[in-house]
């Protein structure tokens, strides 16, 4: 029986440990508790094995508070709380309370949060020889993709689009960004994307091989768009109407703009009265995309899709020759959107596995 008391005990101290203190606060004594409690929190969480703690109020008495703390386990909590470092740094917050109880209990079950999956989001562009826009797209237009499921490669969604001469493949990928290069060598192996390869590489400004793994190593790094902006509301669905517009960018504005749509859609996505569910910039110096999902028809919110909604001014960064509307008025944004939204090419979704 000894032995297997030990044996328990010593399991017990290697569990993680959940403390419960039970504060009464006298009356008026709130903000004093509350300084207290700011002052030693901080210092608390510099102890060894502290690994968590919350403060919370009863919302049915509001003198009566809960502090929970999480520690690696028992025998580090008691390191502490049995120590003198330990009566000085919690002496103001006992000075406030005029009732207290101590629970304790070891973690012996844990349901874990789940994460959202971790989904990347790149770009590549290219430009094909002037005039051959709409061949090119022809080509890819005419050729659908076999149905594929997401356990083919990490892919979730490729898309195509088009700006008179130049083509812009938007990917999302199930995974980090250390699988986009995986995943975009994968998705060319496949036959019926060589096929097209093949076929469109004539058009190309720069001729590339994307059979030669070298070859195509070095023109996805040439033609790579970062995501350096993405934001997404709680709860967006299926069933979005998706916009990819392209920037015309006086030289070396790139960057501020990329920043300052990054900006608007931060404040505006989400929003309740907004319109706007997620956004993505897609930049590489002076080349600026961005992608907008909305609950509305374009049209109906055309400040929130172009970017300029919120009081955004992309004057003076917008070449003037190509993009002379006035994007503070609606009829601005609706030309802007005439003229630069990009409608898609080809929208490949995998389905689920």
């Amino acid at each position: 029986m000894s032995g297997t008391t030990g044996t328990g005990t010593h399991a017990a101290q290697a569990r993680r440990l959940r403390v419960l203190l039970l504060c009464e606060v006298g009356e008026g004594g709130q903000e004093q508790f509350l300084d207290a409690y700011e002052r030693v929190r901080h210092a608390v969480a510099e102890v060894p094995g502290h690994l968590v703690d919350q403060l919370c109020r009863s919302t049915e008495d509001p003198g009566q508070w809960l502090i929970t703390s999480e520690w690696e386990s028992a025998a580090r909590f008691h390191a502490w709380v049995d120590s003198a470092e330990h009566r000085e740094m919690v002496a103001p917050l006992r000075a406030c309370v005029v009732g207290r109880r101590s629970l304790r209990y070891t973690v012996e079950r844990e349901t874990p949060h789940r994460p959202p999956p971790v989904v990347t989001r790149h770009a590549v562009t290219y430009s094909v020889r002037p005039g051959s826009g709409p061949a090119v797209a022809k080509v890819f237009g005419s050729r659908v993709p076999p149905p594929g499921t997401a356990s083919d490669t990490r892919l979730r969604r490729a898309s195509l689009y088009r700006h008179g001469d130049r083509f812009f493949r938007t990917v999302e990928i199930a995974g980090g960004p250390e699988h986009i290069g995986p995943t975009l060598a994968a998705i060319v192996r496949q036959p019926h994307v060589r096929a097209i390869e093949d076929e469109v590489r004539t058009h190309m400004v720069t001729d590339v091989d994307l059979g030669d793994e070298e070859s195509a190593r070095s023109f996805f790094r040439r033609a790579a768009l970062r995501a350096v902006h993405h934001h997404t509301a709680d709860g967006a669905h299926g069933g979005l109407r998706r916009h990819v517009l392209f920037y015309p960018v006086l030289p070396g504005r790139g960057p501020m703009l990329a920043e300052l749509l990054g900006r608007h859609d931060r404040s505006t996505v989400g929003e309740a009265t907004a319109a706007l569910r997620a956004a993505t910039v897609y930049a590489a110096e002076d080349m600026v995309v961005r992608s907008v999902d909305l609950d509305v028809p374009a049209v109906d919110a055309p400040g929130l899709a172009v970017g300029a909604g919120g009081g955004a001014d992309l004057a003076g960064l917008l070449d003037p020759g190509l993009c002379p509307h006035d994007l503070s008025t609606r009829d601005g944004q609706l030309a802007f959107l005439d003229a630069f939204d990009m409608p898609p090419v080809t929208d490949f979704v995998a389905t689920p596995a």
